[in-house]
């Protein structure tokens, strides 16, 4: 009799997952997943953080194993399928594993996020993962953090190959149809088909002409539907596919509130500049003038241009929401080029791309807000309703908040993917992104409970990671550092004191930020301040503590992390007593002198200039 040979196509994966050589390829692919978890947990920016890397260990541990893995063997399998024997290698086939897993990355954010808009109970025959003691709603930032850890895995495995920005290209792709589908439904089976082969089927090795002469045909056949007709075998092979997975993408839930220092907008400093050097009206006036033309840029993208309903909607999203604020990271860009440009080498040209960079910022900026004005019931912003009291938008400014990111992700594409910064530019991006979820989760993971007494979370070092991954690096290293991209020998001026100058003004902010809350005028900030009634571990409590006698720490533990008003009096009083408004004026200026050394030593005039504006905002701020 003769052997039974199984022929391995995507088909047979996900309708056979019980047939021997599917489950050799199976475990092929599982036995990577150890390795790769590894590598997620042990990059640089996870192991200075402990607790974050041990919580991400666990969540990857949690969500990652189970269900078929029906995507991820598609891409591992796929490389054999495609591929010719005589070019076929064992290294390349791990790195095959690796992309798969990548995109069980991506799908599984999909259902964290899905199981906390439907109330879901269980996954792949266990609790959801927000189900799970001690993460609620916080799963949200789990997911994000899931998300940009597969950025961050796709640059390490990938950065340095030339497939390397069309794969970026396919996650975008990806993620911004699921949001695109929100708005038309129906587009619905597109999606399911993008998501479940296209994102599955991009090869490893892109320059091998079998997979070349399929994936256009295929993606061309998804895309304008007319033509699946002239393809039935392409149409009844999808079908197969789309119904065997049966995944169903719907709205993001409702997202944790994204770091609050993401709400301070550099304010108006014409009066602290030289204005020879720097007229900041004239400087918003020109950012402004380009925000019609990355509109525009953002809406004609031909999957946008498909769904007529949903280019109109995304062109009154972003004319809505991007239009008010103070622009303040925005413009930290183009001003940044021109400080640090040398005049010989400045050109209007570049000016303008580090103009849309700013916008790219504030896009990304703008997504915060939303997210974080759904989150907290936030009625005005810029002086406006808040976007989610819109009639007709309400609990759906959530999946509008992730579109305007995905429209971010398009703009830089179009402008930037054919210039030697587009890796760099999309690495900050997403480290700052990263980091964000990092510090969030630290910061989530701050409150003091009484009942377990858990005060060894007040400590400096706890305060300061959260200020430098929640404020350092999306208030200022972005924008100043992505500036530098477009100087001429910029990356010199790239300097690790420049880094540390940013670390520490995002520390000064978050202090700033901390005392504010307790001290600060209400309608002044905007805002009532929550610190000691959550049981935050923020400057103000680690500082008191540290000179605190054992009666008044005994006061401290017995008031703090009270919604009692009274109880909330006695610890601003212990505040009083222990002179902290002039301990935080002392540091305030020992912030600031340190700065100040720091921005004299930077070789550059134009650069000192530019720093010492930035400074000169952030010091003695009121809001």
């Amino acid at each position: 009799m003769q052997s039974h040979v199984v022929l391995l196509t995507p088909t047979v994966i996900l309708y056979k997952m019980s047939d021997p050589s599917v489950e050799k390829e199976k475990k092929a692919f599982q036995d990577v997943l150890p390795e790769f978890i590894d590598s997620v947990v042990t990059t640089t920016k996870i192991k200075e953080l402990p607790e974050v890397a041990t919580w991400l260990k666990q969540v990857l541990n949690y969500v990652l194993p189970g269900g078929k893995l029906s995507r991820g063997l598609i891409t591992s399998v796929g490389y054999k399928m495609f591929e010719e024997p005589e070019y076929f290698s064992e290294s390349t086939q791990h790195d095959a594993h690796i992309l798969g897993w990548c995109i069980q990355m991506m799908h599984t954010m999909f259902f964290v996020l899905d199981d906390i808009a439907d109330g879901g109970t269980m996954r792949h025959n266990k609790t959801c993962w927000h189900l799970q003691r001690s993460v609620g709603v916080y799963a949200v930032n789990d997911a994000l953090m899931i998300q940009q850890a597969m950025m961050d895995m796709l640059k390490i495995h990938f950065g340095k190959l030339p497939i390397y920005i069309d794969l970026i290209s396919y996650f975008n792709e990806n993620c911004e149809m699921a949001k695109l589908i929100q708005r038309n439904r129906m587009f619905y089976n597109q999606l399911r088909q993008l998501h479940s082969f296209k994102m599955s089927g991009a090869s490893v090795e892109k320059e091998k002409k079998a997979f070349q002469d399929v994936l256009p045909e295929f993606i061309d056949s998804v895309v304008t539907t007319t033509k699946i007709k002239e393809l039935p075998e392409v149409a009844t092979w999808l079908k197969q596919i789309c119904h065997a997975l049966n995944v169903l993408i719907k709205s993001m839930a409702k997202l944790v509130r994204h770091h609050r220092l993401l709400r301070h907008q550099l304010r108006h400093v014409h009066h602290k500049l030289n204005a020879s050097t720097i007229n900041l009206d004239i400087e918003k006036k020109s950012f402004q003038a380009v925000l019609p033309e990355v509109i525009d840029c953002a809406i004609t993208r031909p999957k946008i241009k498909e769904l007529p309903e949903v280019q109109t909607w995304l062109k009154q999203l972003l004319e809505y929401t991007l239009v008010g604020g103070k622009l303040g990271r925005g413009l930290m860009v183009p001003m940044g080029y021109k400080g640090f440009e040398e005049p010989e080498h400045f050109s209007e040209e570049t000016l303008h791309s580090a103009r849309v960079i700013g916008w790219c910022i504030e896009m990304l900026h703008s997504t915060f807000l939303i997210l974080d004005d759904v989150m907290d019931g936030g009625k005005v912003r810029h002086g406006k309703p808040s976007w989610h009291l819109h009639r007709s938008v309400s609990v759906y400014a959530v999946n509008d908040a992730m579109m305007i990111q995905q429209a971010m992700r398009d703009v830089l594409e179009v402008y930037f993917r054919n210039s030697p910064i587009y890796n760099d530019l999309i690495s900050y991006f997403n480290e700052a992104i990263y980091r964000a979820t990092m510090g969030e989760h630290l910061d989530l993971c701050s409150n003091y409970n009484k009942e377990i007494d858990n005060m060894e979370i007040f400590n400096v070092s706890r305060v300061d990671d959260i200020a430098i991954n929640k404020s350092s690096f999306y208030t200022f290293k972005l924008p100043i550092f992505v500036a530098l991209f477009l100087v001429n020998d910029g990356q010199s001026m790239a300097t690790t004191e420049l880094h540390q100058f940013c670390i520490e003004l995002g520390r000064l902010m978050q202090v700033q930020d901390d005392y504010m809350d307790a001290y600060g005028c209400v309608t002044v900030t905007g805002k009532n301040g929550r610190d000691i009634q959550e049981g935050k571990s923020t400057w103000l409590a680690v500082t008191a503590l540290q000179r605190c006698n054992s009666a008044q720490r005994s006061i401290f533990k017995e008031y703090y992390g009270s919604n009692d008003l009274e109880h909330v009096q006695r610890i601003k009083q212990l505040y009083d007593e222990l002179n902290l408004p002039e301990v935080y004026e002392q540091y305030e200026l020992k912030m600031y002198e340190g700065l100040m050394r720091r921005i004299n030593e930077v070789p550059h005039a134009g650069g000192r200039n530019y720093l010492l504006a930035i400074l000169n905002v952030c010091f003695k701020r009121v809001s």
